[in-house]
């Protein structure tokens, strides 16, 4: 732990004098270190990253931001519903009530989440999964018309 402190040194570089994986170094430091989330804004954006397994049985972690300030908020280990109900109750009603503003993407357990625990705020989805789903949308009824076209029907 000491080596993380110097502002030089990531996990690789620590992994590489321990003779240690930086799976093992990020494993350390996440048990010995606790890292304060930053209060909920007016305006948050919940999405998720893949994560290797991990001890959650998730193999993606929750990011919370601020839409305004592009701050990270917090990370959780898990994006599951019944472990993000959990996280929310953990919060202060008078804090999830001042969030406005939730930008999610098309996963349902966000939408299910953030009707129950941002009452006051409206809910959107983030526009560029939107598009990216319209996109996909298109591609999949394209080949399915192209394949539906025998060979030698031109």
């Amino acid at each position: 732990m000491e080596l993380l402190k110097q502002p030089n040194l990531i996990f690789s570089s620590v992994s590489r004098l321990l003779f240690i994986s930086g799976s093992s170094v990020v494993r350390i430091f996440d048990k010995y270190t606790h890292i304060s989330r930053l209060t909920f804004s007016e305006a948050i954006c919940i999405d998720e990253v893949y994560t290797k397994a991990n001890s959650f049985d998730s193999n993606y972690s929750c990011v919370f931001y601020d839409f305004i300030t592009h701050k990270l908020i917090d990370i959780t280990p898990s994006r599951r519903k019944d472990f993000l109900h959990s996280y929310f109750q953990c919060i202060p009603k008078s804090e999830l009530d001042n969030v406005k503003y939730v930008c999610i993407n098309m996963y349902m357990p966000y939408k299910q989440i953030s009707k129950m625990y941002f009452k006051k705020a409206v809910i959107f989805i983030d526009s560029s999964h939107i598009i990216k789903n319209l996109i996909d949308s298109f591609s999949n009824l394209r080949v399915k018309l192209m394949k539906s076209y025998t060979s030698n029907s031109y």
